[in-house]
């Protein structure tokens, strides 16, 4: 039976101890693969909005003498999200859509900067001033942040209750990211002596 482990990379301890660009035993050290880029969160709401959307089969329309008969609208189906849940998760989009395409006060720019932060972790104590945010920017930013989450987590809680857990995975990332953004402001303002 066949080893399935990786025998080419070196093993603890076995790196590149010369910086000569091998290892001990003369391989070439593999090279970083570059990190994923992490998914804004208006492309995961997408994503779960496009999880609700029951699926719509293509049918051609019939002919007829007279040409193209077009086909009588067909019901959706019966497990097919209610309009209301549907807007809720297309205003979620949108919301988020704003905040990362036109942030248009200096919340919203914190905001999207705090959400880059958070991307790769929680930054440093500290970091909004070497940025120049005044804190009530990072209020601002923090109550944003605090609405955004509401709402996806209002959409979470009627995903949940509708039993439709493919979106509410995505939607409940989304909410735990908007959270982490909020309490990341909260901190930061705080550490500011405010």
């Amino acid at each position: 039976m066949a080893s399935h482990t990786a025998s080419h990379l070196p093993a603890d301890g076995d790196g590149d101890r010369e910086g000569d660009g091998r290892t001990p035993a003369g391989q070439p050290v593999p090279p970083e693969l570059p990190a994923p880029r992490a998914r804004s969160l208006r492309e995961q709401a997408v994503e779960a909005r496009a999880r609700l959307e029951p699926d719509r089969p293509v049918i051609p329309a019939p002919r007829a003498p007279g040409g193209v008969t077009v086909p009588p609208v067909f019901a959706s189906r019966a497990d097919a999200p209610e309009r209301g849940l549907l807007a809720d998760a297309d205003a979620l989009v949108a919301a988020l859509a704003a905040l990362e395409d036109h942030p248009d006060t200096p919340a919203h720019l914190a905001l999207a900067r705090i959400g880059a932060l958070t991307a790769s972790g929680v930054p440093e104590r500290g970091w909004s001033a070497g940025e120049g945010l005044a804190v009530e920017v990072l209020l601002e930013a923090a109550a944003r942040a605090g609405e955004l989450h509401e709402a996806a987590a209002s959409l979470l809680t009627r995903l949940d209750a509708e039993d439709r857990p493919a979106p509410a995975v995505v939607v409940d990332a989304i909410a735990t990211s908007l959270r982490v953004m909020r309490v990341v402001a909260d901190l930061e303002v705080f550490a500011r002596g405010h």
